[in-house]
């Protein structure tokens, strides 16, 4: 993979896409609430998702059951639970430090101008 020039990994396609732990999206009916009960899941992280009504967990274990339990004991609606997987463009921003959504291919900025020195 490279970036500007840069190697920045190298090796099998299977390799570079290879995550550890679980990824999930969430569609809730309370994302604000959902985000809440998440949280308090030992071992899940949650943001935002990009989906309106979404939420992105991840966690080192399988979690599935048990996050849509809670949810679903706390009132939230969950209108799907789906286990994710990054794509390539993931690893990409992973790796290049990219933004997402920014341009990939945008040059990069110049060198910081170097000090002038003034002789009297």
């Amino acid at each position: 993979m490279l970036h500007r020039g840069e190697v920045k990994a190298a090796g099998p396609l299977s390799e570079l896409m290879n995550v550890k732990g679980f990824h999930y999206r969430i569609d809730v009916s309370d994302v604000d609430k959902a985000t809440e009960i998440v949280k308090s899941i030992d071992g899940a992280s949650v943001e935002p998702g990009t989906i309106k009504d979404s939420i992105i967990v991840s966690s080192e274990t399988e979690l599935a059951r048990r996050i849509n339990h809670a949810l679903v004991a706390a009132g939230i609606g969950v209108d799907q639970l789906v286990r994710t997987q990054r794509g390539l463009e993931d690893v990409y921003i992973e790796l290049t430090g990219v933004a997402p959504g920014s341009p990939l291919s945008a040059p990069p900025p110049p060198p910081p101008a170097s000090p002038t020195t003034v002789k009297k």
